[in-house]
Formats: structure tokens, C-alpha cells, sequence
């Protein structure tokens, strides 16, 4: 009955600090309408910095499926409850079932004439929540993006982590949320198993039969591990996976981390390009989505970066002898623009540079950017 209490009283809190953040951003993308003459398209989406989580237990992963209860299916569900429409809602990435994820994202169109697309996006946030009260699905943030925008497609890294509970007695609070072993694992030999991994492979040893990609080829960026009480910590990240793929790296480097692998077993496994070579797949309760990395580069409308290409053309044209830092700055800054997707405030991206800022409103306004 205490922990319910204080359970709720953190949960009154934590909703104080998101309203108050929505309302923050609100304010700014005022900004972004009325002084730089951004039109946004409205989308709801969970970005990588916010969370949209869900407790994997119970569901039978994020797509829809014909018997059983699916992430995909109940938000759809909740938005067709709200909208009184159809919708379908695509996901950065497909988790299975028992999966459970930290920073998943998402994005749905919804209609621009509903009251709530016309408010504060922390109404649309209260009223998915309140219809997935009864599930461990949880949104947390929504925000506009533009319609080249697409959650799976727009990523460029994922991040996963997978939990393995290094103890005698099984997991009581966390049954279901870690791979329980009662074996001790050597972590030294599990990083130097690890290492035959990182890079572009052919991972067909480490994909379920049932993997529907074409191609087994991937590219690990980084594996590491950590210890956090009795629990070792595996991260994974890269910019896609086979099916299963993480769970069965899991599982492999954990029979090299109890002795029954060696860590040079991990190459002939790699090379032998043979599912039956690797180790188990790891149950789904120790694997969590953890963040998807690069979905905020589309949070601005389409014609930002036309007028991205007037703020370089102008201040390419500026007298040097006026504002010399901002014009040796200009290729370096255009390639960091770039390489970012065309995502920032171009005086944001100016500040880290340089870290001076001179007038922004006078030398947007000059550039014929925003309003005078």
C-alpha cells in the first residue's frame, strides 16, 4: 500500500515536469510558425531523447498479429478511440514478443483540424495514456516532424540492451525483465569473444530460420558490457538487425562466458555462416530497445532547408572584414549541417563552432529569413 502511494506521488511529479517541458516547446515551436515561417507537419512521434516504453511481458511484440495483444495494435486501437478514425502507426523497430523497449519510436499522421492537433502536443501524450492505462505501453513525447519523416526508415542507429541476473536465487521484482543465469560469467572472456563481432559481417550463424532480410549482412558498430549490481549489461548498437540477431549474440557470448565456448569459438562460429553453430537464443525478457538514434533530423517542415541554402548563400556573401568568424565557418558548418541531416537552427550549430554568438535576429532578418 506505501509503495502504491509513493508510486503515484512519483508519477503526479513526473508528469509535472513533462507537462511543464511540452509547454516549453510549445512556446518554441510558436517561434518556429510566426517568426521563421516554419510550417510543421503535424505527426506524433516519440523522440530519441524522450521515452516511449513498453513492458514486453504479456505482448506479443510491437506488430499487429491476429490472436494477441501488440504494441502496433494498441495504439492503433487508442488513436482510432480519439481520432475516431483509421490509422496505422509505423515503428522504428520490431520487437518481439516479450521484448520490452525504453526509447521506442513512432510516428502516426493525424488530422490537422482535431482540437487536440491544435493544442499543446502534452494533451495528445495525456490521451494516449489514459486509454493504455491498463498496459505497460507508456508515450511520453510527441512532436511535429515532416512528411519525409518514417520511424523505421529515418533511423541511423539503434541501441538494445540485454540483462543477465548473475545469481544463485531467481529474480523476484525483475521475473521477467532479465535472463537469469546461476552460473558465474567471466566477463574478461566475453569481451574477448565479443571482439570477432564488431563490424560488417555475414551474420547468417546469428539469425533465426524465420528471418525475413534479404541480405545477412550487417554491421556492428559497438558491444560493450557492464556490471550493475549482480547483473552484467550487454549494449549492442547498430543501424539494423536480423531477427533475433541481439538474443542470440546473448546467448552465444554467454557460453563463453560460463566456459562452455572459447572466445576464438566466436570467429569459426561466424565464418561456419550456420545458425546451429551459435548458442541459444536468449529469452526475450532481458532485451530491451533502449534508444533509436537520428529520428530528430525531420522535426523541421520541408522548406527548412531552402532556407538553410539562403543563410549559407548570404552569409557567404558577407564582408569578410564584418564578421570574419562566421564566413571561416561557413564550409565546416554547411558540412556539419549535412552530415545532421539539415536538422538545426542554424545559429545553434553556429554557437558550437565558435561558441560567440553575434545578433541572430539581425543577420536572419538581413539573410531575408524571417520576418522584419
Amino acid at each position: 500500500y506505501i509503495t502504491s502511494i509513493i508510486q503515484k506521488s512519483i508519477d503526479m511529479i513526473y508528469i509535472k515536469i513533462i507537462d511543464f517541458t511540452w509547454q516549453c516547446i510549445y512556446i518554441i515551436n510558436k517561434i518556429c510558425k510566426e517568426i521563421l515561417e516554419i510550417e510543421p507537419v503535424l505527426f506524433f512521434i516519440c523522440d530519441e531523447e524522450s521515452d516511449f516504453y513498453y513492458d514486453g511481458n504479456g505482448l506479443v511484440g510491437w506488430q499487429k498479429q491476429d490472436i494477441g495483444v501488440s504494441v502496433q495494435g494498441s495504439l492503433e486501437k487508442v488513436a482510432k478511440q480519439i481520432f475516431n478514425d483509421e490509422f496505422h502507426i509505423q515503428g522504428s523497430g520490431r520487437t518481439d514478443a516479450g521484448v520490452h523497449a525504453l526509447g521506442q519510436v513512432a510516428h502516426i499522421e493525424l488530422p490537422s483540424n482535431h482540437r487536440l492537433t491544435s493544442k499543446n502536443p502534452f494533451y495528445i501524450i495525456s490521451a494516449f495514456n489514459a486509454l493504455l492505462k491498463d498496459t505497460g505501453i507508456r508515450v511520453i513525447s510527441a512532436k511535429p516532424v515532416n512528411t519525409e519523416f518514417n520511424a523505421r526508415f529515418s533511423a541511423i542507429k539503434r541501441y538494445y540492451k540485454y540483462r543477465i541476473l548473475c545469481r544463485a536465487a531467481p529474480p523476484g521484482i525483475n521475473k521477467g525483465k532479465v535472463w537469469h543465469c546461476r552460473k558465474s560469467l567471466d566477463l574478461n572472456l566475453m569481451q574477448k569473444g565479443i571482439r570477432f563481432l564488431i563490424g560488417k559481417h555475414d551474420f547468417t550463424s546469428f539469425r533465426t530460420i524465420k528471418c525475413q532480410a534479404k541480405s545477412p549482412i550487417r554491421t556492428l558498430d559497438e558491444v560493450t558490457f557492464s556490471t550493475e549490481g549482480e547483473e552484467i549489461v550487454i549494449r549492442v548498437i547498430a543501424k539494423s538487425f536480423l531477427h533475433s540477431q541481439v538474443r542470440i549474440i546473448a546467448g552465444t557470448i554467454l557460453k563463453i562466458g560460463d566456459g562452455t565456448l572459447k572466445p576464438q569459438d566466436m570467429d569459426t562460429i561466424l565464418k561456419g555462416k550456420n545458425r546451429s553453430l551459435a548458442g541459444p537464443t536468449a529469452p526475450p525478457d532481458g532485451l530491451y530497445l533502449e534508444k533509436v538514434e537520428g529520428i530528430i533530423k525531420y522535426m523541421w517542415a520541408e522548406d527548412w532547408s531552402n532556407k538553410l541554402d539562403k543563410f549559407i548563400s548570404y552569409t557567404n556573401a558577407l564582408d569578410k572584414s564584418r564578421d570574419e568568424r562566421l564566413i571561416d565557418i561557413v564550409p565546416e558548418f554547411k558540412n556539419y549541417i549535412l552530415s545532421q541531416g539539415g536538422t538545426q537552427d542554424p545559429m545553434d550549430l553556429y554557437i558550437k563552432f565558435r561558441g560567440q554568438k553575434p545578433n541572430p535576429e539581425a543577420l536572419l532578418k538581413r539573410a531575408g529569413l524571417i520576418k522584419s
